[in-house]
């Protein structure tokens, strides 16, 4: 056993300063791949929304889950690590569950810690590349003074309050997501930021590179472009072009898949070396299976049992358990991954190299015959219900009668599943089983804006005017915020004639749409509504003389 450490020292003390091998180091570990990524990113979502949501799903299976099972692995792992992080461990942990639960009762929390989690994420990511970047100036062997330091976190700072600003200085586009509302003049403070991340980055890693050379600090010039990538040319696409980047898909699509796949490069390495220096085996297939079964668990069965025995809206459930998870892990990721923390510093970084192993005692016991029954039928009800929920995803992002019918009988409280059905029923014809499919459909579900909008132009084809009406009205008291629903009231109320009525809703619609249109973007419906509305005001006011 001796023999195993000194080996694991020899490996950890290897000139190179590599984590796994340089090519797997820039290209996942640095993010060298980002570019190929989010150019695939952007023309497969546009072109392909239902294979994209197909493949983002599968992948996050075998990425994104485990990724947040590494970090408890890391921290739960023994009892020396959950002591030490108590506080962290056991009553931010009670405080998270307490909050889950309470958001299944209070739907209002739900936008609010989807804000929390979106807005954490960029925070998170920017954090992880730093940290990184500081990782392998130091395994390289470069020393780094405070204030070059110092400017280099300012830089990767200033990236994400690029992206800060710009989620947060617009009306938000996703119902879920709050948009602080901060004045829209603070978003030309992005212009600044710019140059803030420019000159504070490239003039410290310019220093370090006249020092050590480039191949040094190649890893640590690839992971300042993956942050430029990342988060600075958003904002220049923004300023030139009339791309917007989207608040949810951008914190949640490709670059949470992209930081999934660096967290385990960097988590696997850590869990091997802290393995063999404490004279014990570490083995690939059982590690990522543990991170794969536990990230599998922290996701899927709580949706699926929130919807069947409390029926609760899944997609609803299913954002609650996101943002939590998220939150939960971005506070436990704070404290357990430090590299001023000597214990990490002394594996992620040569000049800290501890030569004894440290003992750790692990939870694990050699478990009973009932304990290792129920385990193995745990295992298998999750390999089950994960392959269920794998199935009813692509029945759900295949839409056929027969796909999305079956999806139903899955399950029948998922409000994505059930508004597709009545799209697709609508789209082919069938416009009297669409209308009985929403009736239907709201035994399940809660009635939300979009839904009863749609109720209300599908009553209007079919000529049930009251209904349609009724509909419309209760939009707009379910969410008074959904323009839509003051548009399609106000041509209804039009039609018939009430125009003091009808107006006020055209007003508001505007207001809504302009409040949320960026400058640079022409909405051809608005221009209409707005000279709709001018030419009633004025047919109103000539009848009134």
């Amino acid at each position: 056993m001796p023999g195993m450490t000194s080996v694991a020292a020899l490996r950890q003390t290897k000139p190179s300063g590599w984590i796994h091998s340089p090519g797997l180091d820039l290209t996942v570990g640095c993010g060298a791949w980002s570019l190929p990524l989010l150019l695939f990113t952007y023309f497969l979502v546009d072109t392909a929304q239902g294979p994209a949501a197909m493949l983002f799903y599968s992948l996050a299976l075998v990425c994104n889950y485990p990724h947040y099972m590494a970090t408890i692995y890391r921290a739960y792992h023994t009892k020396e690590d959950f002591r030490r992080y108590r506080l962290f461990t056991l009553h931010f942990t009670v405080i998270a569950a307490i909050a889950l639960i309470t958001a299944h009762w209070q739907p209002r929390l739900v936008p609010w810690l989807f804000t929390i989690y979106i807005t954490w994420s960029p925070w998170h990511y920017m954090g992880q590349n730093f940290g990184l970047a500081m990782m392998f100036i130091r395994r390289k062997g470069i020393k780094i003074d405070h204030k070059d330091r110092n400017a280099l976190w300012t830089a990767f700072v200033a990236s994400y309050l690029m992206m800060f600003l710009s989620f947060h200085t617009s009306s938000s586009q996703d119902p879920f997501v709050i948009s602080l509302g901060l004045p829209s003049l603070l978003d030309l403070l992005r212009i600044p930021l710019m140059a803030v991340f420019a000159i504070l980055g490239i003039w410290p890693i310019s220093k370090l590179v006249r020092k050590a050379g480039w191949r040094a600090m190649l890893p640590a010039i690839t992971l300042y472009i993956t942050e430029f990538m990342w988060f600075v040319l958003p904002t220049v696409l923004e300023l030139t072009t009339n791309y917007v980047a989207p608040q949810t898909r951008y914190s949640a699509g490709i670059l949470a898949l992209m930081h999934s796949a660096q967290y385990l490069w960097i988590t696997s390495y850590y869990a091997r070396m802290e393995s063999e220096r404490s004279a014990g085996t570490w083995q690939a297939k059982t590690y990522f299976g543990i991170l794969a079964l536990g990230g599998a668990a922290l996701f899927i069965p709580g949706p699926w049992l929130a919807s069947f025995a409390l029926h609760r809206e899944f997609s609803s459930s299913f954002l609650i358990f996101t943002a939590l998870v998220n939150i939960h892990h971005f506070v436990l990721d704070g404290v357990v991954w430090k590299l001023r923390e000597t214990r990490v510093a002394s594996i992620l970084v040569p000049e800290q190299r501890q030569t004894s192993p440290r003992a750790a005692t692990t939870w694990t016991r050699k478990p009973s015959g009932v304990w290792r029954l129920a385990g193995i039928a745990a295992v298998a009800g999750l390999f089950i219900l994960t392959g269920l929920d794998q199935f009813r995803y692509y029945l759900v992002g295949s839409p056929s009668m027969p796909n999305l019918e079956t999806a139903l009988t899955l399950n029948p409280f998922d409000v994505v599943t059930q508004t597709r059905m009545a799209r697709f029923l609508i789209e082919n014809g069938q416009y009297e089983k669409a209308y009985e499919h929403y009736r239907r459909m709201f035994e399940y579900i809660a009635p939300d804006a979009p839904s009863l909008t749609n109720l209300g132009m599908l009553c209007r084809t079919l000529n049930r005017a009251g209904e349609a009406k009724e509909s419309f009205e209760r939009a707009v008291q379910v969410n008074p915020e959904y323009a839509p629903a003051h548009l399609r009231l106000a041509e209804l109320l039009e039609a018939e004639g009430r125009i003091p009525e009808a107006i006020p809703h055209y007003e508001e619609y505007v207001r809504l749409v302009s409040s949320r249109t960026p400058p640079n973007i022409v909405d051809h419906q608005l221009n209409l509504v707005r000279t709709r509305l001018e030419n009633l005001s004025s047919e109103r006011k000539s009848s009134s003389k």
